[in-house]
């Protein structure tokens, strides 16, 4: 007779789907940001797919600021990123030795001013990772609602997607955060992401960038 304690259920966690990292920055840079794209001139909106009045780019010196500051996070990312899809294992399998770090290079950077009404249709970004930082959220961005409260995304959530959304239940395709300062989200570029549009008063900030893997010749492609 096999009884219940014969069986053996493992907690182990069977990934597939694009990993989506989420990460706490401190004050100092959320702080340093807003600063920066105050003082910041360069329209940055022809080149974004949001419906915003306000983007801004920031220049070289704040770039290379930001990514001496951020460098262990995205290096974090990328190790995250081989667990999730068991690439340190077949690395170790191929080549007998641990993976080599990836090198990174910080192509954009720039500040979205998100107020009432206005949001982010589905995208993707170029290069290979992107990420967003929230450096100010409106108190009420959330609960705020014109009428009745939609069965989704609360407003001025960031909804990230993948595949072909179908029944039954199971077949996830989407999930949402609904942001707070200090929010920091990286995700592959290519993975299809938007923003809910919010109904109350105040100033939405937000900081996005693209990265590129400058040393990808030096790894087989499946591991990109």
């Amino acid at each position: 007779m096999i009884r219940e304690e014969d069986f053996q259920i493992s907690d182990h966690k069977i990934n597939f789907g694009p990993y989506v990292m989420w990460a706490k920055v401190p004050k100092e840079l959320t702080d340093n940001l807003i600063a920066g794209g105050e003082v910041m001139t360069n329209d940055f909106r022809e080149k974004l797919a949001g419906h915003l009045k306000l983007e801004k780019a920031y220049n070289e010196a704040q770039r290379g600021w930001f990514a001496e500051q951020t460098q262990p996070l995205f290096n974090e990312y990328r190790k995250r990123h081989n667990i999730h899809h068991n690439l340190h294992n077949h690395y170790k399998e191929i080549y007998k030795k641990e993976m080599p770090p990836v090198k990174l290079n910080l192509d954009s950077l720039w500040i979205n001013y998100m107020t009432r009404g206005e949001f982010n249709p589905p995208h993707t970004h170029s290069g290979d990772l992107s990420f967003v930082i929230y450096c100010q959220v409106p108190e009420n961005m959330t609960t705020e609602f014109d009428g009745t409260k939609p069965n989704s995304a609360p407003p001025g959530s960031i909804v990230f997607q993948h595949g072909i959304n179908e029944r039954p239940s199971w077949t996830t395709t989407e999930c949402y955060f609904e942001p707070k300062v200090g929010d920091m989200f990286i995700f592959p570029a290519l993975m299809s992401h938007m923003v809910i549009p919010f109904r109350c008063e105040g100033t939405r900030i937000s900081v996005s960038g693209n990265i590129t893997y400058v040393n990808k010749e030096e790894w087989e492609e499946k591991f990109f």
